[in-house]
């Protein structure tokens, strides 16, 4: 960077100084005085080199040296920008009006990266399309947190930059539109990496290449963190050349995706598999690439050596292979015995959490004689025996690794004259192994380069030309001081050396220090013995900077049994410094910011000198030092009292796997046992409806492995001595043992088997020093025999285990679940049974009763909550008579975009309530359900109907129905009270409960055909031809069909207000479709029904607002069906806008009249009926000209997106809990009685006297059953088969025919 200016021979030592360490560079060929005699040239020696070896030159300099030499001169300032083909921006948006100056003078960036933190905005479509017009030679971008970027934004940015070949993105905004366009324009995209992209939801677009992509180009793709990855299947499949795929913590099922990448992708040669719902299926189809060379499987538990077999089976080009279990054991000897027979060329293996043995080990060293590279971990099986199996047979082994493995001295001493060819081994966390081994094993074999965990506790020094350690150095006396070679220089990376000294030094980390001053500065500092942690604390007066760190909290989750963090979220929640860093400013954070209870306050955390130790926190000031050096700290919280994630999710039995309800308990409090936490995911149906597994507001399911039940051992605590007694229960369930309390006191429990010469024996007291609860004795050793009977199983255990079966089961009787638990091998008598289902329903009564004395302070809530809402409560005197509810949001959302029909329907409760839920549902301007109304009634009868839809009527000004269409089922009070209150409405039955009804009588697989094809038939000419064609296939059938039609059921008679086509009542069933929700009490039914309605209308309020175009998706799917069938028209143009369409398929020849001109009409009149245009007005709009071609818009304005904003533009108030709930009147309501339905139950005949005659079938059959079958004399055959069938000679037909006479008028059925 230029020279020192020479001067005279006189100057002395000071001048000398000034020379060397202060250069001049100027130019213009002046002298220039320098003090105390000194004159020097003014003269650049640098001006002499070329810009290009001055380029050359910097490209050697790192990126601090490389700017401050840019500000030496104009030149250099050139020559560096000019030639800077790399370029990372903070991509905040205060920088946009520096971009073009910017890239004015880094016009030749090849490589950009743009990053922007949480906390920013970052630069909008605007910037990146600017960035794109200056640097139109870009070949690799990466963007990280750009999230103002849009999908506008990409595609404008890929026609830019044509000629990228690596594109890398995290945490945006765009979505799927902006990864197609690049996929479009990018031809030459080599590699895509998507990471936490936004964008991509359950509606997005698929992902895939266009016609004339980058199909030739695109080499590698990864996706990391995606919600719906699955998106790119079609991308991954159809890519030819496809030679990489990482798929690594991206949510969902992956095994159909893979299984369309193994059938269509051979190419693939690279397979990371990462913390994915991956199974044996996916491997499976991962096997049919035959050209995997690496093949990745880590953390997915649902992989088993079936489908490892099946990938060593078929790809036997294999290379590299590695292995992360997790500890589950389902990959073992059985699959890497496949890998050792079929995979020869096996090149690196790496086993974590693998149980191999011995067998495996051997045939993997035997066959795979190329194996270089081999790595153990956290593997219990492997120790001794199979360490000195792989030295004997792996001689081509070059580096070796052990982490985690029961391996001892013995073990590694045979690696000392084993593996000839190993050059590096590495030997960690091996509790066993000694230091010794490894001074040993470095003797025997001088190149072999051993690294075990007793090398890292030595920091060693050169004192005098040898190496010390260091704290004899600090001790010792006198010798010079030299710096390491680790610090230096030396052969290492200068990078590594010097985060190594910043790891010791963390409270420097941030500052511009070059590697030898730093080095000098801690060579000083342990001379002088400083305290690290005092200085960490010091802040930095020169730069006036604060010492302060990044803190990211995990909480939610639970400790394993080896320290291991289980479930649980990571939260990075801002930057403190050590003076904010205290105990009550975490837990406030926890409670208020992340929304955790008041208990959720016992951290804990990973020192850096015992990463694998975990330690509770007592105080803060050491993770502050600690944060301060590292530049970041992370901390794991549980519950103070619980450290089950159980506690928080709540408890929800679950009826599939009984052994999860006998493993977990909310009253347990044992420290420690622990679960693996299983959450219930949500969906919904395709068309927006509410279904069972609807999002709700039910706490999450938390199932526990058997394997994660722990044994009982001396010194376990417990919280309390119920807690202890509870997980008593558990272990005499778990284990089928009849255990029996000896002593139960409040200080001490001491438990034996019933058995009195069983040894089996346990004590547990209150700890002296802590209020918990320790086991102080234990004798775990059973000699009795199992006898089917567990004393500590009492009907209220019971009862808890199992209150959710009843609850969604309420004929759930005492002899099923006595069966249920005899099919667990315990035998408990009927009259426990009984007992626990008498309790479950003494806790639902009382459930029911307390929330039905708060309905009025309900009532008060919701009005409060949502203004404008009509909400009503019936009592008389004070039991419970009617409920109606309508928010104020639903009806304007009605009103304002809702085409004018309503789903009626009615459904029961399930639980201890005789009642009936009624339900008034509309159709949104996407042809989804919009729930406007609900209530609650004694039975479903005229009155209480009419009660209904008065206050229905009066919500949405119905007055008497006039434009309005009702849809609903066959019930006679719905139909008497519309036909009172809305008499000019039209009011449709549903067909699929017409059909129902007609097929009691009328049943076969032709009728039915030929019922849905008259319901479907749109114009009443084609419903009388298939009517007829009815009549004359069964004519009783078709007499009973047309008195149904006074409520019109077909098509044919829909009028063309409600442009709905919808012949069934679809809508108002799946309403009903919340069976969970109708087995709560009444205010937890009312809540969930509230929520669900909020989750679906949120949800679809989210679809409304990206939704693209001038029409809603629905209308435009049924518009393109429409547009397909059109391509079988033959339009006839007759002027004025005036067509005769012939239709013709499947040698059918329809003809129709279609108008274009002034008002839109078919005489098909399914566009009438629909508002969709038809087949025939798509197919005539071809021909007509001055008017708009597009058929989507002829489509009516009842489906226009902006009716779907206006429909959810208004969301619900939230509402409070019952504890916040104000008490606005003393009546407390009561629910009312309970008994059995009125009728007869199903399936029961009525008592009949004594005799009476059995009624008389109407269609004039009689029944077969208990018929004597009369024989004829003659020939001993049936009468009809006599008289009518028979060829017999000998048959007297005449005598037949009489008696046949004869048995008929006497009522004899003939046979």
């Amino acid at each position: 960077m230029g020279q020192a200016p020479s001067s005279p021979a006189e100057s002395n030592g000071r001048d000398m100084d000034l020379r060397l360490w202060s250069p001049v560079i100027v130019g213009g060929g002046e002298w220039m005085y320098l003090g105390n005699g000194v004159t020097v040239t003014d003269r650049d020696f640098s001006g002499e080199i070329p810009d290009e070896c001055l380029a050359h030159v910097f490209q050697f300099l790192g990126a601090g040296d490389r700017k401050r030499c840019s500000l030496v001169c104009k030149r250099w300032l050139f020559v560096d920008g000019q030639n800077r083909h790399r370029l990372s921006l903070d991509a905040r948006d205060e920088i946009f009006s520096f971009l073009t100056s910017m890239f004015n003078r880094f016009d030749s960036v090849t490589k950009l990266a743009l990053r922007c933190d949480r906390k920013s905005v970052s630069l909008s479509d605007e910037a990146l399309v600017t960035i794109s017009a200056r640097c139109l030679n870009l070949t690799r971008v990466k963007l990280r947190g750009c999230r103002e970027i849009t999908d506008l934004g990409m595609e404008e940015f890929a026609r830019n930059c044509k000629n990228l070949k690596k594109l890398s993105v995290g945490s945006c905004n765009f979505g799927a539109k902006g990864v197609n366009a690049m996929l479009e324009h990018c031809k030459l995209l080599e590699e895509l990496s998507v990471k936490r992209l936004r964008g991509i939801h359950e509606a997005a677009e698929l992902i895939q290449l266009p016609a004339g992509g980058s199909s030739s180009s695109l080499r590698a793709i990864c996706l990391k963190e995606l919600v719906n990855g699955q998106v790119f299947e079609p991308l991954v499949s159809s890519t030819k050349t496809l030679k990489t795929l990482k798929i690594i913590r991206c949510l969902g099922d992956w095994d159909k995706v893979l299984q369309m990448i193994g059938d269509g992708n051979s190419s693939l040669s690279e397979i990371h598999l990462e913390r994915l719902q991956v199974s044996d299926l996916g491997l499976s189809a991962i096997s049919k690439c035959s050209n995997v060379e690496t093949l990745h499987i880590v953390k997915t538990p649902d992989c088993s050596n079936f489908g490892l077999i099946d990938v060593a089976e078929r790809c036997n080009l294999l290379r590299k292979l590695h292995i992360d279990g997790w500890r589950t054991n389902r990959i073992g000897d059985e699959g890497l015995m496949a890998v050792a027979k079929h995979c020869l060329n096996l090149q690196e293996l790496v086993l974590i959490g693998v149980n191999a043995t011995h067998m495996s080990l051997e045939a993997i060293a035997s066959n795979c004689e190329k194996l270089e590279r081999l790595a153990l971990c956290g593997s219990v099986t492997i120790g001794d025996t199979e360490i000195a199996c792989i030295a004997k047979k792996c001689g081509a082994l070059r580096k070796f690794c052990i982490k985690g493995c029961p391996v001892s001295d013995l073990g590694i001493e045979a690696l000392a004259v084993g593996c000839p060819n190993l050059v590096k081994l590495k030997v960690k966390k091996c509790k066993v192994v000694t230091g010794e081994i490894g001074e040993w094993l470095r003797e025997q074999r001088r190149t072999l380069v051993v690294s075990m965990d007793s090398d890292e506790t030595e920091a060693m020094v050169v004192v005098d030309g040898e190496a010390e350690n260091l704290e004899e150095r600090r001790v010792g006396q006198g010798g010079g001081v030299v710096v390491p070679e680790s610090v230096a220089g030396g052969n290492n990376n200068g990078g590594s050396r010097l985060a190594m000294i910043r790891s010791k030094l963390g409270f420097l980390a941030a500052r511009n220090l070059g590697s030898w001053p730093f080095a000098i500065f801690w060579v000083l500092l342990v001379e002088a013995e400083i305290d690290f942690a005092r200085l960490a604390s010091v802040t930095d007066d020169r730069s006036g900077l604060e010492m302060s760190f990044e803190l990211f909290l995990w909480t939610g989750g639970y400790w394993s049994p080896d320290d291991r963090y289980l479930g649980g979220e990571s939260s990075r929640v801002g930057t403190f410094t050590v003076e904010e860093f205290k105990m009550s400013r975490v837990q406030l954070i926890i409670t208020e910011q992340l929304g955790y209870e008041d208990n959720m306050k016992k951290l804990s955390w990973f020192p850096s000198e015992t990463p694998n130790t975990k330690v509770d926190i007592e105080t803060m000031n050491k993770v502050a030092h600690y944060g301060v050096g590292f530049g970041a700290a992370t901390l794991y919280v549980v519950c103070e009292d619980d450290p089950y994630i159980g506690r928080r999710t709540g408890w929800n039995t679950s009826l599939e796997d009984d052994e999860n309800l006998w493993l977990e308990n909310p009253d347990d409090g044992n420290v420690g046992e622990h679960g693996d936490d299983s959450r219930d995911g949500n969906s919904s149906d395709e068309a927006g409806n509410f279904t069972e597994d609807e999002s709700s507001c039910d706490g999450r399911r938390t199932n526990v492995d058997d394997k994660s039940y722990k044994r009982f051992e001396i010194g376990q605590e417990y919280m309390t001595i119920d807690s202890f007694k509870s997980a008593l229960h558990k272990y005499a369930v778990k284990k089928r043992r009849d255990i029996k309390y000896k002593k139960s006191e409040k200080s001490r429990v001491i438990a034996i088997c019933s058995n009195g010469k069983c040894p089996w024996r346990i004590c547990a007291t209150i700890n002296s020093s802590s209020p918990r609860v320790v086991v102080r004795s234990l004798q775990e050793e059973h000699n009795c025999t199992w006898q089917g009977k567990v004393s500590l199983l009492t009907y209220s255990r019971i009862s808890e285990i199992y209150i959710g079966e009843f609850r969604l089961n309420p004929n759930f009787s005492a002899q099923q679940l006595q069966e249920k638990l005899l099919a667990r091998n315990i035998n408990v008598p009927w009259s426990k049974c009984e007992r626990s289902r008498l309790d479950c329903l003494r806790k639902f009564d009382r459930e029911q009763d307390e929330q039905f004395s708060r309905l009025f302070d309900y009532v008060y809530e919701l009005k409060k909550a949502n203004p404008g809402s009509t909400v009503e409560l019936v009592v008389k005197g004070t039991e419970f008579e009617k409920f109606y509810v309508c928010f104020g949001a639903l009806k304007t959302g009605w009103k304002a975009a809702c085409r004018k029909i309503l789903h009626l329907d009615g459904t029961f409760l399930k639980w201890r309530m005789n009642e009936m839920l009624l339900v008034a549902c509309g159709r949104d301007p996407n042809d989804q359900m919009f729930p406007i109304a609900w209530g609650i009634v004694e039975k479903e009868n005229t009155p209480n109907w009419r009660w209904f839809l008065e206050h229905l009527a009066s919500d949405l000004g119905l007055e008497t129905g006039n434009g309005l269409t009702l849809a609903s089922d066959q019930q006679k009070g719905l139909i008497a009270a519309v036909k009172e209150l809305l008499p000019f409405a039209e009011h449709r039955m549903c067909a699929r409960h017409v059909y129902a009804n007609w097929k009691k009588r009328h049943s076969g697989a032709d009728l039915e055909d030929l019922f849905w094809s008259a319901a479907d038939s749109y114009y009443p000419l084609d419903f009388e031809r298939k009517m007829q064609a009815l009549k004359d296939y069964d004519a009783v059938a078709h007499a009973d069909l047309r008195i149904s039609l006074w409520c019109p059921w077909s098509r044919a008679f829909f009028t063309e207000y409600s442009k709905c086509d919808a012949v069934e009542n679809n809508l108002g069933e799946s309403f009903n479709a919340i069976r969970i929700a109708r087995t709560k009490p009444i205010v937890e039914m009312l809540e969930e029904i509230r929520r669900r309605v909020v989750v679906s209308n949120d949800k679809k309020r989210l679809e409304a607002e990206k939704a693209k175009g001038v029409y809603t998706p629905r209308a435009v799917a049924l518009l393109d069906q429409q547009i397909e069938l059109a391509k079988d028209c033959r339009p006839l143009g007759f002027g004025l806008g005036k067509y005769e369409v012939t239709y013709v398929k499947n040698e059918v020849h329809d003809r129709f009249v279609v108008h274009l001109r002034n008002k839109t009409s078919c005489s098909c009149r399914l566009f009438v009926v629909s508002g969709i245009p038809c087949c025939h007005i798509a197919s005539s709009l071809r021909l007509e000209r001055g008017e708009e071609q597009d058929p989507k818009t002829r489509i009516s304005q009842w489906f226009t997106a902006d009716k779907l904003r206006a429909c959810y533009c208004t969301p619900l108030g939230p509402v409070n809990g019952m504890n916040l709930w104000k008490v606005t009147t003393g009546l407390r309501v009561t629910r009312p009685p309970f008994g059995s339905p009125g009728g007869r139950p199903p399936g029961k005949n009525r008592t009949r006297e004594k005799g009476e005659k059995k009624k008389e079938p109407e269609n004039g059959k009689m029944p077969k059953l208990g018929i004597t079958m009369p024989k004829c004399s003659h020939c001993f055959n049936g009468w009809i088969w006599c008289c009518f069938w028979s060829n017999d000679a000998n048959v007297d037909l005449q005598h037949c025919l009489m008696l046949f006479v004869v048995h008929v008028s006497e009522g004899i059925m003939v046979m």
